[in-house]
């Protein structure tokens, strides 16, 4: 039967991934260990511990990632009131739209570096724009030259 990563690690091993995990150093985690840093970098190099501190860090960033979406999501509706708000001044609503802009475009950014889009991809959305490939590239072209002159 397989057995689990971390059944085929110590408690200092499942210690230090815990430690490591939360963004401690590795002086930081020798040191409390009371192990030598060259121990904790051969435990680094083994697969077993690996896998696991990857899993463990997954695990937090998931955690992390979900907290910071909730927390975009009260912030995304609180900007959306203040730029309707009409007893607010004008700036502050116009600064309240430009914020919720500016994160629509990150988001946009993120989207993009989180889902890179292949060339074939590119290739397909223009034939179903522009049948002719040559004219929808040059005009992309054109486009980029245009906004970064």
């Amino acid at each position: 039967m397989a057995r689990h990563a971390s059944e085929l690690l110590t408690a200092s091993q499942s210690k230090a991934i815990a430690l490591l995990a939360a963004g401690q150093t590795c002086a930081a985690v020798a040191s409390e260990l009371r192990i030598g840093e060259r121990t904790l970098y051969r435990w680094r190099a083994d697969p077993v511990f690996r896998i696991e501190l990857d899993t463990q860090r997954r695990r937090i960033y998931e955690a992390v990632a979900g907290s910071v979406a909730a927390a975009a999501i009260d912030a995304v509706a609180l900007l959306q009131r203040v730029v309707t708000d009409e007893d607010l001044s004008t700036s502050v609503r116009v600064t309240a739209a430009a914020k919720l802009i500016d994160a629509a475009v990150k988001g946009l950014n993120l989207d993009h570096q989180l889902h890179p889009i292949t060339l074939t991809e590119v290739i397909a959305r223009a034939q179903t724009i522009e049948p002719n490939p040559e004219n929808f590239m040059q005009r992309l072209r054109d486009e980029y030259h245009a906004n970064n002159e």
